[in-house]
């Protein structure tokens, strides 16, 4: 089985108004297995508005994790995973922000950002999340949210991976059904891809791109995430969401188109 893949950030246009750069990250890679397949990693990461080096910390928290998701033996041997995975790195992208911080003098909360990830290979599929922004799942015909996203105490707040509770907050799910499908997305996304009062994913938003994933890899290897950069800098996006977008998108085919 192979992947194929598409993902994008979008700065919001609220930002744009304030000068402010887009405040997420996001790092994606498909690993081919040496005992057969391809593992998928990714990782998104979205950075506090309120925080003034958080897009910093949200790129350091993604290639963090991926380099710890990439660092596994492609030979399958050291493939299999376990929940003590995701509490190392999360202990690792606290360790690498606390450094920055110290290094450049500044609080560590500047560099406050969410996290969610996952390490699919042809087994198992662990997931991992800190704050809100959400990953989608579908295996064969079932779909939803791995994890609802977690607010904090009061409206418009979440939980980051700089707070010291905030392994508390860390969910993590290990899986023995690896998905067909999958999508994850900062919380730029959430009005449109989730309905929030019946805690539901939004269908239509999601099959039309796992549909478009599913076609024949394009001529041109960027043309999908071209796409998606259109799609989440639409003015049908922009009249819904002000904020940053960050949208990682898979599907699982059969072999990989050529």
């Amino acid at each position: 089985m192979s992947w194929q893949t598409a993902a994008a950030s979008v700065v919001g246009s609220s930002h744009l108004d304030q000068g402010k750069p887009c405040q997420d990250a996001f790092a994606l890679q498909v690993l081919p297995l040496l005992c057969g397949g391809e593992a998928l990693c990714a990782v998104v990461s979205d950075g506090a508005g309120s925080a003034e080096h958080s897009e910093q910390g949200s790129r350091l928290a993604c290639d963090t994790a991926m380099d710890l998701l990439t660092s596994r033996d492609p030979s399958g041997e050291d493939m299999c995973l376990t929940e003590q995975l995701a509490h190392h790195i999360l202990d690792r992208i606290r360790e690498e922000l606390a450094s920055e911080a110290q290094r450049t003098e500044v609080p560590l909360k500047s560099f406050a950002c969410t996290l969610l990830g996952t390490l699919i290979t042809p087994e198992q599929a662990l997931y991992f999340q800190v704050g809100d922004g959400a990953l989608v799942v579908q295996a064969e015909s079932v779909a939803g949210v791995v994890f609802w996203p977690e607010e904090g105490l009061y409206a418009n707040m979440t939980h980051f991976v700089t707070g010291e509770d905030a392994a508390d907050h860390l969910e993590v799910y290990l899986s023995d059904r690896p998905p067909t499908q999958l999508a994850l997305f900062s919380d730029g996304l959430q009005r449109l891809a989730l309905n929030m009062k019946h805690q539901t994913i939004h269908r239509p938003f999601f099959d039309p791109m796992w549909k478009t994933l599913a076609s024949p890899v394009p001529d041109d290897p960027e043309a999908w995430n071209r796409g998606l950069v259109g799609f989440l800098g639409s003015e049908a996006v922009k009249e819904r969401t002000d904020d940053d977008k960050t949208l990682v998108l898979a599907n699982r085919v059969a072999c990989r188109n050529s």
